[in-house]
This record gives C-alpha cells, structure tokens and sequence, in this order.
C-alpha cells in the first residue's frame, strides 16, 4: 500500500485559491508597507514627510507587527521572518518605551551622589496657565522648575514663594518662566521670544545655565490626504530650525564652564530632525535611564513625549520619568541629575 505523500508548503501556496493568494499579498504589502514608513519616519526623517515623524516611533508595530505575524500563521514563513528580524532591530533601535517600561521592573535607577557631587531634582511643565499647577510642583520637591504657558507675572512669584519660601527666584519671559530654589541672573529676556534663559545659582554656590522653552506647536489639522496638511509639517520643521537656532546661538559656544539644563515644550518628539541642531552637545536625558510611559501629551491620552529635558555631559541623568498632573492638560518631567561641585 503507498504511503500518502505528505503535502509541500510551497505547492500548497502556490495551489492557495487566487482571492486568498491576492489577500496574503495585500497582508504583505501593509506588513512591508508599514516598515518602510517606519524607518522613513524615524531614521530618514525627510523634511517632505515630517508629519510622519510626530507618531510615536510604537505605533508602526500595530499595523506591521499584526500583519508581519498574520503572513507567518498561514505559512508565508520566508517573508515574515525577514520582517519580524528587520522589526526587532527597528524596536530595538527606536522604540525608547521598550527600555523605559522595562526598568520598571528593575528596581530604583536613582542614584546616591558621590564625594564632591550633588543630586538635584529638575521639573518642566506647560502648566496651561493654570497657577494651581503649583500642586503638582510641590508633591515632586524639585529644585529648578521650567515652566511653559505660565501665568501673569505676580502669580509666578506666588507660586515661587511657595514652593521655595525666601530663597525663590523668579524668572519671566512671556509665554516661559523659570523658577529656582536660588537666585536667577537673566540671560535672555524677550517676552514676545519662545524661551527665556538665565543663570540659576543654588545654594552653596552650584551654578547652571537654564533655558525654558517652547517651540511652536504643530498646524490643528487631520486631512493627511491633502498636499496642504503636508507641506505644513515640512513648515513646522522649519520653524522649529528658526526656533532652535536662536536658543544654540544664546547658548554660546559648549562646553561652557556650568552645566546646561534646556526644557519645556518641543511640540514634538525627540526623533524629529529639526532637534539634532541640539546634538551632540545636549541630549535628550530620558533615553538613558528614563522609566515607565514618559509620554505627556496629553495628560489623559499620553502618547507623544513632547516635553523633554535635554543636558549636557557636566551633569549625570540618575532617573527620568513622566508625572500625571491635576491642573494642566500635560504631563511633566521629572529629572533627577547629579552633579559635580
């Protein structure tokens, strides 16, 4: 009696229904399509497709990480394992949440300042106007608060004296503000500017250059089919140039002599272009040793890490992370850094 022959993986595709073939093709094209999209929008970056780069480097393995998986299941092995190694590298590389969530089964990553060095805590928050934001500041004791779409002048000074009593400084710069639990020597004051810089002196005599900001926030649009929603992204980018230009020319030439502290509200992520005008000098502190979800735009619905807190390498990020707030529609950073006297 013969022995049945036992079927062949290939001709068993090869011999698939046309309609089923044609809808494990279009599967393919959604998992290829979607990796092609991600890496243009996270390692090219082209001006052309800026918009692209404002989605969270995450959100492409929902389409491409569905559909690469769906090919493997019914057998289409070949192509889907090119895809699912060409993925991890790209999760690997460029989806910072997949380290920072996983530290937070690690234990604490703060750290206990050595000999000659101090540990200091830095807040950056687009508090919406909203002076009862100064809750959410006071439940996180830090040292130097960069605050974006702040209050009227006497309010900060409130809010200040508060969290500082009478060693606050305040400084105000329109739309930015930063307050210290020290004294505050300006740098760059222009109400109608986008940032607002000075030299904060803590107590003991540490000394930091600061700069709050906040960058113009991208076009209140959706319609991703039309020529018009993208041309206005490529235009965000560049204003964002503008912007990010004007703050390295106030920063001087790096390193300087006292750490640099630049913070607020970048109104996009950290992957975008316009920001390695910024790099190498300055980087972004919570890839390193952020923890948890540390997107927080918007308070609710975090899915965009817009605020950021970039340094130099004069002080030393020990643990980053993203804070619900009551009085504001985002999230704030939390950085704890330390620093050498």
């Amino acid at each position: 009696m013969a022995t049945p022959a036992t079927p062949n993986p290939t001709t068993t595709v090869q011999n698939e229904p046309q309609s089923r073939r044609r809808a494990m093709e279009f599967v393919c094209t959604v998992a290829a399509g979607s990796l092609l999209l991600a890496i243009t929008a996270c390692v090219w970056r082209p001006d052309a497709v800026a918009a692209l780069t404002l989605a969270p480097a995450w959100c492409w393995l929902l389409p491409g990480g569905t559909s690469t998986v769906a090919l493997w299941r019914v057998g289409y092995r070949k192509p889907a394992g090119v895809l699912i190694a060409a993925w991890l590298v790209f999760a690997a590389g460029w989806i910072e949440e997949i380290r920072s969530v996983t530290r937070l089964v690690g234990g604490t990553l703060s750290e206990l300042p050595g000999p000659g060095e101090r540990r200091l805590r830095v807040v950056s928050l687009n508090c919406a106007t909203n002076p009862r934001s100064l809750a959410d500041l006071q439940r996180v004791a830090p040292d130097i608060v960069l605050l974006q779409e702040v209050p009227g002048v006497e309010q900060l000074e409130r809010m200040a004296q508060e969290l500082f009593g009478d060693d606050a400084g305040v400084l105000h710069g329109g739309d930015t503000a930063i307050l210290v639990r020290g004294a505050i020597e300006p740098r760059f004051v222009d109400r109608s500017a986008h940032f607002v810089a000075g030299r904060v002196t803590l107590r003991g005599g540490w000394q930091f250059d600061c700069l709050s900001l906040r960058l113009t926030p991208p076009p209140a649009r959706l319609d991703f089919w039309a020529p018009a929603f993208w041309a206005s992204h490529a235009e965000l980018r560049n204003t964002h140039r503008r912007e990010l230009q004007a703050i390295v020319a106030q920063l001087g030439p790096l390193p300087t002599e006292h750490p640099i502290v630049v913070g607020g509200d970048f109104n996009t992520v950290s992957l975008d272009q316009a920001l390695d005008l910024l790099r190498p000098q300055l980087h972004d502190a919570f890839p390193a040793v952020g923890r948890g979800w540390g997107a927080t735009g918007t308070n609710d619905w975090p899915l965009f890490r817009v605020d950021q807190v970039w340094i130099d390498d004069q002080s030393r990020p020990t643990r980053v992370h993203a804070e619900k707030t009551v009085s504001s529609d985002h999230r704030m950073v939390v950085v704890e850094l330390v620093v050498a006297e």
